[in-house]
């Protein structure tokens, strides 16, 4: 009975995350690069490029600056315009993506659909 009834709450939190994104969408639409460098100069003293190209080791402690909705943001608009968009494979971003996702997935509450949407096809990418 406590299989069906967790399998119930996923399906209810998935569900929820459904129709929050359908009313009042996920706001990677209107997000853009110049945008999202403000964000994260405002949250953590970071650019786009800090956060591609900076030394895991050195970015991470700096993440706790930064809030969860900013970097699932950075996460979603990173995959959408540079991995989908572009035909050539970027692995060093890809893999700042992976890195991105654990750290939202381990260190912050919250189970996402989007980011485990985007793990998934980036691993499963030719």
């Amino acid at each position: 009975m406590s299989g069906s009834a967790r399998g119930i709450g996923v399906l209810v939190e998935y569900f929820s995350e459904f129709l929050q994104r359908l009313f009042e969408g996920n706001g990677v639409e209107e997000l853009s690069k110049k945008k999202l460098n403000k964000l994260l100069k405002s949250q953590g003293s970071l650019t786009f490029d800090d956060m591609i190209n900076m030394s895991w080791g050195n970015l991470s402690p700096k993440l706790d600056e930064i809030d969860k909705k900013t970097l699932d943001q950075f996460v979603q608009f990173s995959y959408e315009k540079f991995v989908i968009e572009k035909k050539e494979s970027n692995r060093q971003l890809e893999k700042r993506i992976f890195q991105l996702i654990d750290y939202l997935d381990s260190e912050r509450e919250g189970f996402s659909l989007e980011r485990n949407n985007i793990r998934n096809s980036i691993a499963h990418k030719d």
